[in-house]
């Protein structure tokens, strides 16, 4: 029963384009710790029961976020970011998997199409570019981009306060 849960989630409830149903069904069903005003687009796919959001946060359409994953504030993941936190032993004689957490800090913003590896730390503030593959943790307020992913400049501020407040129309 518990896989249909998931299966009813990611190939059918997750296209419905209504956001309040999408993330009702995540809280409710599925017991996610979803923060308020935190918006999942159309498409989304999550594997795996750990997996928490907080608050004003924008999920983008087309997204893979697989456990153990936690989420602050007002992140930002564009299109297509997939997020893995298990993988497979490279010296399993029987390919056993692995978890390790990923965590994702307050006022990250990810570009489109970046790949987040196990165990991974999106420290507060820090920016990944599109078509990125982060394969170790970023610092504070570090902008990396490539693939694999390296420092490529930082931001300015370090009094990040701004709000995600992303609610679209039939989105």
């Amino acid at each position: 029963m518990e896989a249909f849960k998931y299966y009813l989630y990611n190939y059918i409830i997750t296209y419905i384009p209504s956001f309040k149903i999408r993330v009702f069904y995540l809280r409710k069903i599925l017991k996610y710790e979803i923060g308020k005003n935190t918006f999942i687009h159309m498409g989304c796919f999550f594997c795996g029961k750990d997996i928490k959001m907080g608050d004003h946060t924008v999920i983008g359409r087309n997204c893979y976020l697989g456990e153990p994953l936690e989420i602050g504030d007002n992140v930002s993941m564009t299109a297509q970011t997939y997020v893995f936190g298990a993988t497979h032993s490279k010296n399993s004689p029987i390919f056993e998997c692995t978890h390790s957490k990923v965590k994702i800090c307050d006022y990250c913003w990810i570009g489109a199409r970046t790949v987040i590896l196990p165990g991974v730390t999106l420290n507060k503030g820090c920016i990944t570019g599109a078509n990125s593959t982060i394969t170790k943790s970023i610092p504070e307020l570090e902008i990396w981009a490539g693939s694999p992913a390296k420092i490529i400049s930082k931001r300015d501020s370090k009094a990040l306060k701004y709000k995600l407040n992303y609610f679209p129309k039939f989105s």
